[in-house]
Parts: structure tokens; sequence; C-alpha cells
């Protein structure tokens, strides 16, 4: 065997930029009030999306910025600052967020912890995506 096989920064940044074209296309980010941590396994029935007053998803579609280099081997884009606001009713905590296209899950993430969505609560986020690679095995 020759050693590990390294991928390239023109790799990473083709493979970054299809991850981005593809996001940009048909993606919603959504809010989930269920109180667990997503994992790979976990699809769209799994998250219980957000209800409360003033939620909505919020469509991606032009949210994206440049795909850039962070240094050799890791290649980054990020999304808008994007925000989910309370306008009235009920109270609900949220407990992260999902990024859906063609009903499937493509990133999720649970925050650091619980945010109540009481009115006039603004919940403030953006996606940072990272492609990073020193090996391939």
């Amino acid at each position: 065997m020759a050693g590990e096989i390294v991928a390239s920064n023109d790799l990473l940044k083709e493979r970054s930029e299809k991850m981005r074209t593809l996001f940009d296309s048909n993606h919603a980010l959504r809010l989930f009030r269920n109180d667990f941590q997503p994992t790979p396994k976990h699809a769209v029935g799994n998250f219980s999306e957000a209800t409360f007053a003033g939620y909505a998803r919020i469509n991606m579609g032009g949210k994206w910025h440049l795909v850039f280099k962070v240094i050799d081997g890791e290649w980054q884009f990020s999304s808008d600052d994007v925000f989910f606001t309370a306008t009235a009713g009920a109270n609900e905590t949220v407990f992260g967020w999902y990024l859906v296209g063609d009903g499937k899950v493509k990133l999720s993430a649970r925050l650091p912890f619980g945010k109540l969505m009481n009115v006039g609560q603004t919940l403030q986020l953006r996606l940072d995506c990272e492609t990073w690679a020193t090996s391939i095995l």
C-alpha cells in the first residue's frame, strides 16, 4: 500500500460548490421543538416542527455566500443570518434547526440550549458549512 490518499483543494472546492448549489435550490430551514439530539439516521418524521405564532419555514434560495478556502484542505460557505421571531400566542421552546430539501433532512443541529420563543423573542441563525479532508480511506 502506498500510504494515505490526500484530497486536493480543487476536489474540496468542487464538493463545497456543489453542496452550496444544492442547498440554494428548494431547501428550507425549519426549527424543531422536540428535545433530542439529531443524528445522521434521523429523517423528517423524527423532528417536531415549531408551531409558535409568527413561525414560518425560511426558504434558503439566494441566502448562501460564495465558497472560500479557509486553509489548504478546508473550504467553507455560509448562509446569511436568518431570523425567526415569535409574534403572539403561547410560549414554545425550540431545541434546534434542520435543513430540508426534496423531503429529506440534509443538515440539522441542536442548539447549545433550548430557546423559549415567547412574544417578541427572536432566534438568529447562520449556517456555516465546511468541507475538509486530510485523507480518504
